[in-house]
């Protein structure tokens, strides 16, 4: 390898990935469960996710590259086809996940709608959302930098991925910049809570990033 190509190696991106991924777990979690905020620890508990799928990711990596044989006459770049699925199948497990999280949160915040719930079925305590100015640097710092770190590393990871020819680490990207997108959803719902100060806009957001 020539020097400098160290940084079109998918192996120095998913190095990098999975430095951001664990900074963002520690953030989001603890701050998440800190302020109460279920749109905010769920993302991190997906970023959870997201440090199992880049683990699997090198691996794949590291299988296709093995020798054509009689098993496998084609190579086995096929495999990651079937990651690209994985990938797909563990994101609708989360978004499932933070969507009945912040039904339950929407729901405890409208008391008539509360009190007909509960007259059917008994809902887990939500704990309310804190607010203040000294709780708004935290979550707007950590959401509006998870953000833009997702964006570039996920257009680094798919220009990488094309110039590599590998299928499964555009998906990665492609999934990355997913996230960025959701992130930024996220930090504005964050600015109107505290501008408006209406806890209630945690938990319809939550829903939307969800479906996002």
């Amino acid at each position: 390898m020539k020097k400098g190509n160290i940084f079109l190696s998918p192996y120095f991106v998913m190095g990098i990935v999975l430095v951001m991924y664990l900074i963002k777990v520690v953030a989001k979690i603890s701050i998440g469960v800190d302020v109460h905020s279920p749109t905010i620890e769920g993302d991190g508990y997906h970023n959870v996710g997201d440090i199992f799928e880049a683990l699997f990711l090198i691996a794949v990596l590291l299988y296709a590259r093995m020798p054509h044989g009689d098993e496998y006459p084609f190579g086995r770049k096929n495999i990651e086809s079937i990651f690209s699925f994985v990938v797909g199948i563990l994101l609708c497990i989360t978004a499932f996940r933070l969507g009945v999280q912040c039904l339950i949160g929407f729901i405890e915040c409208v008391p008539y709608l509360s009190s007909l719930v509960h007259s059917f079925i008994s809902l887990p305590r939500v704990e309310p959302l804190l607010m203040g100015p000294s709780y708004f640097p935290l979550v707007a710092g950590v959401t509006g930098i998870s953000a833009l770190f997702s964006l570039i590393v996920g257009r680094y990871q798919m220009y990488v991925g094309k110039k590599a020819s590998h299928e499964s680490l555009i998906a990665d990207g492609a999934e990355t910049l997913s996230d960025g997108r959701i992130e930024i959803v996220t930090f504005i719902g964050i600015l109107g809570e505290y501008l408006f100060t209406t806890p209630i806009i945690e938990y319809p957001l939550g829903i939307f990033v969800a479906y996002l």
